[in-house]
């Protein structure tokens, strides 16, 4: 079962500015109009009495009925002075006005704040501090490839705003995510430098892909951390994050609590990944032992399951929700934030779930062979999370 990516999201997450343009002016002379490229001042400030300050001129210019006022603009170079939101709906945003000026803007507004409080009330400009930057983007040239109908080949990183959230943080190299999976490629450029050893703590056997075996773990791992800004073509959310991989060969209850509790309480790794159904029932030994993982805060992310019909949180032991409401179990949603995608296809969703996340046609990481695969990536689907710390 292909696992779903997902955000842990996670925090996260963004920056937010709002930039509130006022600007005067009465009638102003062909001197006070040439610019000064290397000044530009936005204020908005709220005029107290409208009706008795300002009179609407040529182009929707404010003109001050306050001489002194005017020739106060005239000497910050005030180009520009209209009202902020003509169309607001609530009355009280009609009395804002936006100042353009090529002066320094501060100035202007602890002019104005100093001696003119009686007319004005509210002075909004940019800070140095709050001055806004473009949105991080990665190198991996996949961010920025679209495919034949036009979406990007990285919709699902672009759907969730993952560049925002990288102005806030790119994960960290001290957070761990452990995959418990199967079919882990660690020569993947995507994974080679992510994964913090390339075999299994547990066992000590090196992760290898036999020609039979699935490359399952290869893509779920591609999606909680791909390299990005390094020697792959995938992105990630936290891509800083690190990855341990352990192997599951076959289901068994006792196995998968025992790697699970490897995971947090030997290798302490943040976050646990299992993107593989369960069984039909836990006993007391191992409820305790989950409640252990998760007060030894270790976060728990299960894939809801790929199948439409006939799955329910009561067929994904251990990690159920039922053993502890603490899980994160993820289910999928589309490009248009459909659960159904266009095919009819609907992966597992019942009332245990606690978060949808891109999981139809989206890119991941294949099989790698040490080179001998020259297109180690390909369009999946499925109910994993794409983990970010």
């Amino acid at each position: 079962m292909v696992i779903k990516s997902n955000t842990k999201i996670m925090k996260k997450y963004f920056n937010f500015l709002f930039a509130f343009g006022l600007c005067l002016s009465p009638i102003f002379s062909q001197e006070t109009l040439s610019p000064e490229p290397k000044k530009y001042g936005h204020l908005v400030v709220e005029i107290l009495d409208v009706n008795n300050t300002v009179i609407k001129g040529e182009g929707d210019q404010l003109i001050n009925k306050d001489e002194e006022l005017t020739a106060v603009f005239e000497n910050f170079k005030v180009f520009s002075y209209k009202f902020a939101y003509p169309q607001a709906k609530n009355e009280y945003l009609h009395k804002f006005a936006t100042i353009e000026c090529r002066c320094d803007v501060k100035e202007l507004a602890d002019y104005l704040e100093e001696n003119y409080s009686t007319h004005f009330s509210y002075f909004g400009y940019l800070k140095e501090e709050d001055k806004l930057i473009p949105n991080y983007v990665p190198s991996d040239s996949m961010w920025y490839q679209t495919n034949p109908d036009g979406t990007p080949v990285l919709w699902h990183l672009k759907k969730i705003q993952a560049d925002k959230a990288w102005n806030i943080t790119k994960g960290s190299s001290n957070i761990t995510i452990g995959i418990m999976d199967g079919g882990f490629d660690v020569t993947h450029p995507d994974l080679v430098n992510k994964v913090v050893t390339p075999y299994d703590s547990r066992t000590g056997d090196t992760f290898t892909i036999p020609n039979t075996k699935s490359y399952h773990g290869t893509t779920v791992a591609s999606f909680a951390a791909a390299e990005t800004d390094g020697g792959g073509l995938l992105a990630s959310v936290g891509f800083n994050t690190m990855l341990r991989f352990y192997d599951i060969n076959t289901i068994s209850l006792v196995k998968i609590i025992n790697i699970a509790w490897h995971a947090s309480f030997v290798d302490s790794v943040n976050v646990i990944n299992f993107s593989w159904l369960g069984t039909t029932s836990a006993d007391s030994v191992t409820r305790l032992l989950v409640k252990e993982i998760l007060d030894n805060n270790t976060v728990i992310v299960r894939s809801a399951g790929n199948w439409s019909q006939g799955l329910s949180d009561n067929d994904l032991y251990p990690f159920a929700y039922d053993v502890d409401d603490r899980i994160i179990i993820v289910s999928s949603t589309d490009k248009n934030d459909n659960h159904t995608n266009p095919n009819g296809e609907t992966h597992s969703n019942y009332p245990e779930v606690s978060i949808c996340a891109p999981g139809y046609s989206i890119m991941g990481a294949t099989r790698y062979d040490s080179g001998l695969n020259p297109a180690p990536y390909s369009i999946t689907e499925g109910t994993l999370l794409l983990q970010h710390q």
